[in-house]
């Protein structure tokens, strides 16, 4: 199971406040007779939606800029963060990561461009990636 949220710290008072935005399960789904188990459970926990692949018409490719500049400045690290989610949300067939020359935004780097639709990003962390793959290649 795999969770995106916030940890505070209260060292005064001792405490971890934990708060989930999503939550993510790593193995399928159970059927829906053990989600309504589940559900009479903990009637007052929401069952968080979990992002599924969306099919794409066209070919969609991430383009990462592969100079040395942004290799440099995050691009390695970048490329193996996008491989890793791509195998997590299960896209790696349906998504092409392609390495490309210099896309003109050095000073910016490092930079990728995802396509369909040549939505460009640049100075991107690896912390970002899941964000990235879930709104350009996933559903609620």
């Amino acid at each position: 199971m795999r969770c995106i949220g916030n940890t505070q710290v209260d060292l005064k008072a001792g405490l971890i406040k934990l708060k989930a935005y999503q939550v993510f399960a790593s193995q399928p789904q159970p059927q829906a007779s053990n989600q309504r188990a589940q559900a009479a459970a903990h009637p007052n926990l929401p069952t968080p939606p979990t992002p599924t692949p969306t099919p794409t018409p066209e070919a969609a490719k991430i383009l990462i800029c592969h100079k040395s500049g942004c290799q440099k400045r995050g691009g390695r690290q970048l490329a193996v963060a996008l491989e890793q989610a791509l195998v997590t949300y299960r896209l790696q067939d349906q998504v092409e990561i392609q390495y490309t020359g210099c896309q003109k935004r050095c000073s910016k780097a490092p930079s990728l461009t995802v396509l369909p639709g040549k939505h460009r990003y640049d100075k991107l962390k690896t912390h970002n990636v899941t964000a990235l793959i879930e709104e350009h290649f996933c559903t609620s």
